[in-house]
């Protein structure tokens, strides 16, 4: 049994020993306090105490880190318990191959992480052979950068339900177009709560429709997915040769969703990511439109009207010009001001000392600022900003007219700020 902290009197759980006292506490409570609470010696470093560990994880961490000279024989007379923390424990996935995925996977009640991230030396045949398994314990499977899936062994995963799959990653999946997810994911995937695709550069906008009407969705990952786009393309010409109106998607409004991500998808616009937050979302907390041609004052109002959860904004690179004073006001005046704690606004050219102003005024969580190549910035504005907003920790600023004086200033300031969950001074 571990020490019992003098503070909150918890035991057994992490330690640390503060310097240069050496007295020992928990570690939640060394991370809130500036002077130990036994000799009142002020702390200079927290030194996390390791405990020992047992001889089977051990074992197992030698076993995670070796797997190429495994035998497939010896760890099929593992016990599930013991095949599940070496599949956990394995550093390079690379070194996974057939029989030794089998020997692990295979009748295993247990295993309910299925990752599989850049195990390139497995075979489709491999992975289709513990599908049985898969199905009924899986609660998430991370097929990222797995080269052997195509198009028709992603049919044979999902064509069968998948009735307690929570998360779902397919990073990284170039050939894979996810017609099986567009036929079947609605149905198959009842509990699904996240899903990432992050780089599936041929995933189509069928597969996202199924995805985005999952009813417990709370996070999609979509970026670098030029196939994502929430009004489907027209399906035939018009006979007089103009051009059709796309029609919308039947996107449900998602009031579970959580975090949204769509950095670098192409075919976003403007009106139909507005449309989509008309409709509902109100738990959204993080939103990244980076690196796409949507108006950022247009989405900057949107999300004030509709989005007031919002904690995390990302509108680096969005279109030129696009990002002014008057959006970074609507932002500001809205209820989602109190709750913001990261805002990216690189290579927003437009935005004067007035939007941090009203940034200053509104937004007391702010902990994060990007403001890099934002030349309309003043050195006053952003050490102000700096001074002011006690919690603001992290703050990017290359390419603006601050000087490498002011630099210096705006760096002592965020690192003399107090540690992530302790009180401002």
């Amino acid at each position: 049994m571990g020490e019992e902290c003098p503070v909150c009197f918890a035991v057994g759980g992490k330690s640390c020993r503060l310097a240069p006292c050496m007295h020992s506490l928990c570690l939640g409570c060394a991370k809130r306090i500036r002077r130990c609470p036994l000799c009142r010696s002020a702390i200079v470093d927290r030194v996390q105490t390791l405990q020992p560990k047992r001889l089977d994880e051990l074992c197992c961490e030698a076993m995670s880190r070796r797997m190429e000279l495994a035998s497939p024989a010896v760890l099929a007379k593992c016990s599930d318990k013991l095949k599940c923390r070496i599949m956990k424990g394995i550093g390079n996935r690379r070194l996974l191959y057939g029989d030794l995925f089998r020997a692990l996977a295979a009748g295993n009640a247990l295993l309910a992480d299925w990752d599989l991230r850049y195990a390139v030396n497995l075979r489709s045949a491999d992975v289709i052979s513990v599908l049985d398994d898969v199905r009924a314990t899986a609660v998430t499977l991370d097929l990222t950068a797995c080269e052997c899936l195509d198009d028709r062994a992603f049919r044979r995963i999902f064509e069968a339900p998948l009735p307690h799959l929570q998360k779902l990653c397919v990073d990284s999946l170039d050939e894979v177009r996810g017609d099986a997810l567009a036929e079947f994911g609605a149905a198959h995937l009842p509990k699904l709560r996240t899903f990432s695709s992050v780089g599936c550069k041929r995933l189509r906008q069928p597969a996202f429709a199924a995805i985005m009407g999952l009813p417990e969705l709370r996070t999609l990952d979509a970026g670098q997915c030029s196939g994502f786009a929430f009004w489907s393309p027209p399906t035939l010409p018009r006979l007089d040769g103009a051009a059709r109106e796309p029609r919308r998607c039947t996107f449900p409004p998602r009031e579970t969703l959580v975090r949204l991500s769509l950095a670098s998808c192409t075919r976003v616009t403007t009106g139909s990511l507005v449309d989509f937050l008309e409709r509902g979302a109100p738990a959204l907390r993080h939103l990244d439109v980076s690196h796409t041609e949507v108006e950022a004052d247009d989405v900057l109002r949107a999300v004030a009207r509709h989005a007031p959860c919002l904690e995390d904004l990302n509108l680096c690179r969005t279109a030129e010009e696009s990002c002014t004073d008057a959006g970074i006001d609507a932002l500001a005046s809205s209820r989602c001001a109190v709750h913001l704690k990261a805002l990216n606004l690189d290579g927003a050219d437009d935005i004067t000392d007035r939007a941090l102003v009203a940034l200053r005024k509104a937004c007391k969580a702010l902990r994060s600022l990007y403001v890099s190549e934002c030349r309309g910035l003043s050195e006053a504005g952003l050490t102000t900003m700096a001074r002011e907003l006690p919690r603001l920790s992290s703050m990017s600023m290359r390419n603006t007219a601050i000087s490498r004086s002011g630099q210096f200033r705006l760096v002592g300031l965020l690192h003399s700020r107090p540690a992530r969950g302790t009180s401002p001074r």
